[in-house]
């Protein structure tokens, strides 16, 4: 099943109608015929009763043209969202934290001044645990990790910059 057969059979379901169909979506009406054949084949369902002067959807196609056109609706959106992402964003920087105390006080306003400074870097944040930031930093997984000063210092191409001390009394 591919897209364009799924678009045939919408517009087919929403026109009832080959020739009109055809012209909706600049193609022949042997092109329409076929696609729906090739769908219906696939899916192994009836979707339309064809008379000489009639079409109408069977209830299989019924059921199918209602979650059929929220797939192709959300596919279009997704789309979009993907080329609105590619015109805006020309670089993802992942930041992996923990969520805590410090994360909740400080990493808002740092990434409030980094989006301000850098506005086409779409920002990837990962909650993550203790054990799972020094995997995922480890395996290059994330560019930057928010967290507390201990053993992920000990990498020498990681570049570590203190952002806040407190002494526990």
């Amino acid at each position: 099943m591919d897209v364009q057969q799924l678009k045939c059979f919408i517009t087919l379901a929403e026109t009832l109608n080959f020739s009109q169909t055809a012209q909706i979506l600049f193609l022949s009406q042997p092109t329409i015929s076929n696609q729906i054949k090739q769908l219906e084949k696939e899916l192994d369902l009836k979707l339309f009763i064809r008379t000489k002067r009639n079409v109408e959807l069977t209830p299989a196609g019924i059921s199918f043209y209602e979650d059929a056109k929220d797939f192709l609706t959300k596919l279009n959106q997704g789309i979009t969202k993907a080329k609105n992402y590619a015109q805006k964003y020309n670089l993802t920087y992942s930041i992996a934290y923990e969520e805590n105390y410090l994360a909740t006080k400080f990493l808002s306003k740092i990434l409030e001044k980094f989006k301000s400074l850098h506005p086409n870097v779409l920002i990837d944040l990962k909650v993550t645990d203790f054990k799972k930031k020094n995997s995922l930093f480890a395996e290059r997984k994330i560019d930057c990790l928010f967290t507390v000063k201990d053993n992920i210092t000990d990498d020498p191409e990681a570049n570590y910059v203190e952002l806040y001390t407190s002494q526990c009394h």
